[in-house]
């Protein structure tokens, strides 16, 4: 299994209740395709560089996974289609030695 970053900005037209909603679908998501969460790290509400579907601010959430390629793949196709997700990147983190 690798080593991953997810980052997600997430539309802050959202309440708090639906914003959370996005972030444990994304969580269980990895789970069901046999990945394991590491770490789950709210960063907030936060500028972005760009308005993105006219939108100047984003709820940025950060999830550290481990897994393989299959979860990598289908999270990104999900996250494609989900409503509340601005932008997504999904990175593998390098070995450290």
């Amino acid at each position: 299994m690798k080593d991953y970053e997810l980052m997600l900005i997430i539309d802050t037209t959202l309440d708090s209740e639906s914003t959370e909603k996005v972030i444990d679908k994304v969580e269980k998501l990895i789970e069901k395709n046999g990945g394991e969460i590491g770490k789950s790290e709210k960063w907030g509400r936060r500028r972005l560089a760009y308005p993105i579907k006219k939108q100047e601010e984003g709820h940025y959430h950060i999830i550290t996974f481990n897994g393989e390629g299959k979860t990598v793949s289908e999270i990104d196709r999900v996250l494609k289609i989900t409503d509340g997700v601005l932008r997504h990147m999904l990175v593998k983190k390098p070995v450290s030695k």
